[in-house]
């Protein structure tokens, strides 16, 4: 019967897939010990160990690794419930991150030959020609023909200092993404879901977040209302979330829907984790890595939106430009990241009755492309790149 059981799953047939598919099967009065001593003088018989044969017990390993990492986990969780001060939110969050761990050390290799890394260049390429790997645009199209879009796996940072458009620039993006029917996910860090709706109800009404607000103007922006709320856009506006709480959300998120690019407004409020020392450098590289790490195991780009340190202000002429050594708090942003583009807005904090200013998206790091710098023109109101 094991063997019948193996022959129907394609899988190969010898001593120790047979041990395995037996001990899992057979009747609790069986005993496991004389099944090997008999199987060990059959084993003469077998052909010799095929690759197919080698891969399965890979598999039988990594599956019994992965039970005694429950039954740890198990225990740990027993005596963490009865331990006073353990929050429910925390358990449920460690829970889930571990779970995940377990659940991602599967048998896949990581070492290719030559002629496996070609065929998997060779269909990547193919995806990209037919369509179907993941390729967003911005809507900006001279940002797009220089980034070259979104793709995914891809780790995006946005960054500039305060009051440069950075939150204005995301959900552009991000509008143009959901009307394009890409579901997206929105974290905000520091607005409520009532106001994301708002900036994002912008880009439906042509009016301003205050004259939304306004009753001569209540028709229409509860009408258009009701069409951002037949795009694919999920929101969250929770203030105080880590990045393993963050990345136990977009897996949950990206298991029931069917995420295509995610924002995070932004770096520097995300919450650092428990670390041995209190270094904020340290703190925020492992935020990027996580972040890389989960954009790569989810296909997807995710775009973090970063803040500059202070030392543009402290240069003059065109060397107010900001630089990828402006990211602040650490190098690793630089590091993980894909792309990193920068908002160049040099009068946007000055009082002005026009309803435009101009600037430049300056495109620092394309790790799979050129850099250069896009002009573009403001509109203050209405909170967009025209």
């Amino acid at each position: 019967k094991s063997m019948a059981k193996l022959h129907e799953e394609r899988s190969p047939i010898d001593e120790a897939t047979l041990i395995d598919t037996f001990q899992n099967n057979a009747p609790p009065t069986s005993d496991p010990v004389d099944l090997t001593i008999k199987l060990g003088e059959l084993s003469t018989g077998f052909p010799q160990r095929s690759k197919a044969a080698v891969e399965a017990y890979t598999n039988i390993i990594i599956a019994n690794a992965q039970k005694r990492e429950l039954v740890k986990l198990g225990e740990s969780w027993k005596s963490r419930l009865n331990k006073p001060g353990e929050t429910i939110e925390a358990l449920i969050e460690s829970a889930q991150r571990h779970l995940s761990e377990i659940a991602g050390n599967v048998s896949k290799s990581t070492l290719f030959d030559a002629k496996e890394s070609v065929h998997i260049a060779m269909n990547d390429i193919n995806r990209i020609l037919t369509g179907t790997a993941l390729h967003l645009g911005t809507g900006i199209r001279q940002l797009d023909k220089m980034l070259g879009g979104m793709s995914e796996q891809e780790l995006v940072i946005i960054a500039a200092q305060t009051s440069q458009g950075k939150t204005a620039l995301a959900v552009q993006i991000a509008h143009h993404l959901a009307s394009h029917q890409h579901p997206v996910a929105f974290f905000s860090l520091e607005m409520s879901i009532p106001k994301i709706i708002s900036r994002f109800n912008i880009f439906e009404t042509d009016l301003s977040m205050g004259e939304q607000h306004l009753s001569t103007n209540s028709g229409k922006t509860m009408e258009k209302k009701k069409k951002i709320a037949q795009l694919p856009i999920y929101c969250s506006d929770l203030s105080r979330i880590k990045a393993s709480q963050l990345s136990v959300q977009l897996k949950n998120l990206a298991n029931n829907h069917p995420i295509q690019a995610v924002f995070i407004d932004y770096l520097g409020l995300i919450e650092p984790e428990k670390m041995k020392q209190d270094n904020r450098n340290l703190e925020i590289a492992y935020i990027t890595r996580e972040l890389k790490l989960l954009a790569m195991e989810l296909k997807i780009p995710i775009v973090l939106l970063a803040q500059l340190n202070r030392n543009p202000d402290q240069r003059t002429g065109k060397s107010t430009e900001p630089r990828l050594s402006d990211l602040r708090d650490s190098g690793a942003i630089e590091q993980d990241a894909d792309k990193v583009v920068f908002i160049h807005r040099p009068n946007a904090k000055e009082s002005t009755t026009s309803p435009f200013d101009t600037g430049s998206l300056i495109v620092a790091k394309n790790r799979n492309g050129e850099i250069g710098r896009v002009p573009f023109e403001f509109h203050r109101k209405l909170m967009r790149i025209i």
